[in-house]
């Protein structure tokens, strides 16, 4: 099992994952966060890996998680994932999530952090194996989304959920989702 955390931490550096050093994820931080343990750990890693969240409000565009990741936050309305107004910029346009699981759009499977890994609906294979979310509150902010009200070219409208989840064991406890919808 691989562990990391993530905190608001006032100190200005930016952490190294570690339960003594965790990465930065507040002032708009989190994805960057998000995106240094996706360099750290291997594409067809098989471990378990676990992302502790602190205590706080964490800024999120969305993200997409890799295989077997368990997020784990220390409770509802204590840790909470907002989603930033991203128009329809989140990863799994045209509708919008805040955690989603994966595929590798690279058949190398480089590790670099320049390519997508999109929500699963079209490779069976990237399915991820498991996936985790537990005790934190979710909020899509849908009244603040400058896209809530755009029209898709089919009448309807961009819709705004926190979870988007395929994979072959999934678990949701304990959360709390708020401000989605369509």
């Amino acid at each position: 099992m691989i562990s990391f955390w993530i905190k608001i931490r006032t100190d200005g550096q930016s952490g190294t994952g570690t339960q003594a050093d965790p990465f930065d994820g507040g002032n708009k931080k989190f994805d960057d966060a998000i995106k240094a343990i996706k360099l750290k750990v291997p594409y067809d890693s098989k471990e378990t890996v676990v992302i502790n969240i602190l205590d706080g409000h964490f800024a999120t565009r969305g993200f997409a998680v890799g295989k077997n990741w368990k997020i784990v936050g220390q409770g509802i309305d204590v840790t909470y994932l907002e989603l930033q107004d991203v128009g329809r910029t989140n990863f799994k346009d045209p509708d919008v999530y805040i955690i989603g699981t994966v595929y590798d759009d690279d058949e190398n499977h480089q590790n670099d952090g320049n390519h997508r890994r999109d929500p699963v609906w079209a490779k069976l294979d990237g399915w991820a194996d498991t996936f985790y979310v537990a005790d934190l509150t979710l909020d899509c902010q849908w009244p603040i989304q400058s896209a809530r009200t755009a029209q898709m070219g089919n009448g309807r409208t961009v819709k705004y959920g926190c979870i988007h989840a395929q994979c072959i064991t999934g678990i949701i406890e304990r959360v709390r989702a708020i401000h989605w919808g369509s």
